[in-house]
């Protein structure tokens, strides 16, 4: 069964679930679903590999090969702390691919969706890269593009959560955070690696104090980009943006944050001495705000830089948790 997604008005919907068991007879069964015209016979699938939440196969249609094929990427259930919100995903995935900004969507289905394949470099956990000026240009741009997505929200009729993302994150994750576990000895780990739910509490506090105060503008980001969520085109020279499961409204400085806190410090729960120096942020923010300035049409101060450096330079620790 065929219907298309509320605020996704292009993008079908089809009502199968895929066992996540059973992928690849799953998968081909979708595309033949969506596309009649396929014969499950040519499809060749390859596992793109999964984590602790998704799975993902390649689906090539081998008697065409000049199309790159299909993604078809099912949602995973494993997270006890901090659940998906996957009706809101799924409005961030039609947002960024009617704007340009992610691959083609093909369909939904119940337990994931379908896509165009783009093929390009993937990055590591770390990898330097990072640090090289071709990098922050081309991921600067990629970032000031999706901040000035917001806008087309509204023209795709999709609605979004105007709250700030991180926020809205941090307070699900004080929600679910558990008490303690009944295994002794997973309990203990737990209870040594994070710290207590009411310090957890204060912590988070002070952050949302600490964010208000700063007035920063609230733009349409990623909120998790580490260099495993990075795909670089070689024919574009563009850097493009995976794994959408956070995107949302938030703080521009964050999400300039999040991404240098991963790039410099890593999974590391001790930023301690890690984080990059001021010097560092600047080339960065510059970099970015050229990008926006380019975009929307206009010139950025060096008062408007300076306070984006102090902004990010504020929130670094807090990303870095």
């Amino acid at each position: 069964m065929m219907a298309t997604s509320k605020g996704c008005s292009e993008v079908a919907s089809i009502m199968m679930r895929i066992d996540p068991n059973r992928i690849e007879e799953g998968a081909k069964a979708l595309l033949k679903e969506l596309m009649p015209c396929l014969e499950e016979t040519d499809l060749q699938i390859k596992s793109l590999g999964g984590g602790m939440v998704n799975h993902l196969v390649l689906c090539k249609n081998l008697k065409t090969q000049e199309e790159p094929g299909w993604v078809v990427r099912i949602f995973g259930e494993a997270d006890v702390l901090l659940p998906r919100d996957r009706a809101h995903e799924r409005k961030a995935i039609c947002l960024l691919s009617a704007s340009g900004l992610a691959p083609k969507v093909r369909c939904f289905f119940v337990n994931g969706v379908c896509y165009d394949y783009v093929e390009g470099k993937l990055y590591s956990w770390g990898s330097q890269d990072f640090k090289e000026e071709y990098m922050i240009n081309s991921i600067s741009n990629e970032m000031a593009r999706w901040h000035c997505s917001t806008n087309l929200a509204e023209a795709n009729h999709i609605e979004f959560d105007q709250s700030p993302t991180p926020v809205v994150h941090m307070r699900k994750l004080l929600k679910s955070w558990p008490k303690g576990f009944e295994d002794e000895q997973r309990d203990n780990m737990f209870k040594e690696s994070f710290p207590s739910l009411p310090n957890l509490e204060l912590e988070v506090t002070e952050i949302e104090k600490t964010l208000k105060k700063l007035e920063m503008p609230i733009v349409f980001g990623h909120n998790d980009l580490s260099m495993t969520n990075l795909i670089f085109l070689p024919e574009t020279g563009r850097m493009m943006f995976i794994d959408y499961e956070w995107a949302g409204m938030t703080y521009a400085a964050w999400d300039i944050g999040i991404h240098l806190a991963y790039s410099f410090v890593g999974l590391d729960t001790d930023p301690t001495g890690k984080l990059p120096e001021r010097s560092c942020i600047a080339r960065w923010a510059t970099s970015y705000l050229d990008h926006l300035g380019a975009l929307e049409g206009k010139t950025f101060s060096e008062k408007d830089r300076d306070t984006l450096v102090s902004n990010v330079e504020i929130i670094l620790p807090y990303c870095s948790v």
